[in-house]
């Protein structure tokens, strides 16, 4: 017969209790226990009765701190052995090393005494080798900065070359031809009303034994038809030029005394020097007025055609005036007040406006001074850098030389 297995608690340490009701026979097995009641058993422990547990306690107690204290005696014995094993070793290979150092120095010694006596002749060697480098760098220097000076030099001798054939010729040919090229290749798309023409006709007067003319004539009229009652105005011109290496030079003075006489053989009002002399003042304008003489002006070959389209202005703008044969207008102002005003025209359309040109120009030729002189300057300070630059140069090569005959040293 199977007999059923009694569920209990645990009620004390010799206490148990049964959770269910039992017969005679019944069995009670401890590994089934349902329930454990711990409050008895703390209850114990806190009153402090249970003194075979606080007993047990106290022994693991003492047990543990035996086993710690012998361990750490054990440690200390350990430490203190491997201590004194380290400092046995370190003194050991201390005087190694110190053994191996003194055999390096040793060593070293006699390889210094071995390179001293074979050196010198190689630092000699070495230094002329460094010298013949340093001679090679300053005469590439020195050949650069000679092919500079030299291609400037040649710039200047293009550009006085250039100005001499300019004062000579004018885009290869001679002036009077120049300008007859210049003045009719204008006149195809303008001046109608104007003609241009050379004058080839010589007249003598009684005191002249040759007898001269002007070199062209330049006439305006009051139309394109070219009328002779219609010519308003007419400019005797003369061209003049020279080699500027010329020995015996003219200056534009010289021909003002003939050029007035050639205007005043050909009827004309007014009188041209066309110059390239007296190209080398600094003041030269390319046109101004001759002052010692009535309406006679110097122009440049630049500034032909500037000149006779003032004048060609100047005067068709008052052609009605100049050739008005109506009574009313010839009564009311005579041919003296006639020639006041065209006289206070002219020096208001042309005279004045050359003046102010002649100013412009005098500050146009200060201010070039000005950049000449600034320019004579930069030239100074390029040949000063140039100096010191290779000065600078020779300085740190002998700088270099100085710390390469230190490192030598050193290394030694």
């Amino acid at each position: 017969i199977i007999r059923p297995k009694i569920k209990v608690i645990v009620k004390e340490k010799t206490v148990l209790e049964l959770a269910e009701d039992a017969s005679k026979g019944d069995l009670i097995d401890l590994k089934e226990v349902v329930e454990v009641d711990t409050s008895y058993l703390e209850t114990i422990i806190e009153s402090g009765k249970d003194k075979i547990y606080e007993s047990k306690l106290e022994q693991a107690k003492k047990l543990m701190k035996a086993e710690t204290d012998a361990e750490k005696a054990n440690l200390l014995a350990e430490i203190n052995t491997l201590k004194s094993n380290q400092e046995n070793s370190i003194k050991l290979k201390e005087a190694e090393i110190e053994k191996k150092y003194n055999d390096k120095i040793a060593e070293l010694n006699a390889k210094i005494k071995v390179y001293e006596a074979t050196q010198e002749s190689n630092a000699e060697k070495l230094k002329l080798q460094f010298d013949l480098e340093k001679n090679n760098a300053l005469d590439k220097q020195k050949e650069t900065y000679e092919k500079i000076i030299s291609e400037k030099v040649e710039t200047i001798n293009n550009l006085q070359r250039a100005k001499a054939a300019m004062n000579v010729k004018q885009t290869g040919e001679d002036l009077e031809s120049w300008c007859d090229n210049e003045v009719k290749s204008y006149m195809q798309n303008g001046l109608f009303n104007c003609t241009w023409t050379k004058d080839n006709k010589v007249v003598r007067e009684e005191d002249e034994v040759k007898g001269s003319k002007a070199d062209y004539i330049f006439k305006i009229y009051a139309t394109k038809d070219h009328n002779d009652d219609e010519l308003l105005a007419s400019v005797c011109l003369d061209m003049k030029d020279e080699n500027p290496e010329s020995k015996n030079t003219k200056q534009n003075a010289d021909y003002y005394k003939q050029l007035d006489k050639n205007r005043e053989k050909k009827n004309c009002k007014y009188s041209v020097l066309v110059s390239n002399l007296e190209m080398d003042k600094p003041n030269t304008l390319p046109i101004f007025k001759v002052n010692e003489y009535e309406n006679m002006y110097v122009v440049r070959p630049g500034y032909l055609m500037v000149f006779l389209n003032m004048i060609t202005s100047l005067t068709t703008r008052f052609a009605s005036l100049v050739l008005s044969k109506e009574k009313e207008i010839i009564e009311l102002k005579t041919k003296m007040e006639l020639a006041e005003e065209f006289d206070k025209i002219k020096q208001k359309y042309l005279d004045k406006p050359l003046e102010n040109l002649e100013k412009n120009i005098d500050e146009i030729v200060k201010n070039s001074e000005t950049i000449k002189n600034a320019c004579k300057k930069i030239d100074e300070q390029c040949d000063n850098i140039k100096v010191k630059y290779l000065n600078k140069i020779k300085d740190n090569i002998d700088e270099f030389e100085l710390k390469l005959n230190k490192s030598v040293i050193k290394k030694m």
